[in-house]
């Protein structure tokens, strides 16, 4: 069985929630992305410089994170979470 071409790129927004020490805080971006930049972003962040078929090329999602000079630790939301 064949599957039609795809024709499209989709209409709808999916929220994605950055949950980091190196995340901007309340950060809301006005780009829109798809699910190979979410991929190159996990990647990225865990070091992986290999990136796999379409993540290689994807959008980068860098501005979701903090400057490397922007260091910050805030632990408060893990604590509560850990109650």
């Amino acid at each position: 069985m064949s599957q039609a071409p795809i024709t499209h790129t989709g209409a709808g927004r999916v929220a994605a929630v950055i949950v980091s020490p190196k995340a901007k805080k309340a950060f809301q971006s006005t780009t829109l992305y798809q699910h190979q930049s979410t991929l190159r972003l996990v990647l990225q962040c865990l070091g992986i410089s290999q990136l796999p078929g379409s993540s290689s090329t994807a959008p980068d999602m860098g501005e979701f994170l903090l400057d490397s000079r922007e260091s910050r630790m805030d632990t408060t939301a893990l604590e509560e979470f850990a109650r």
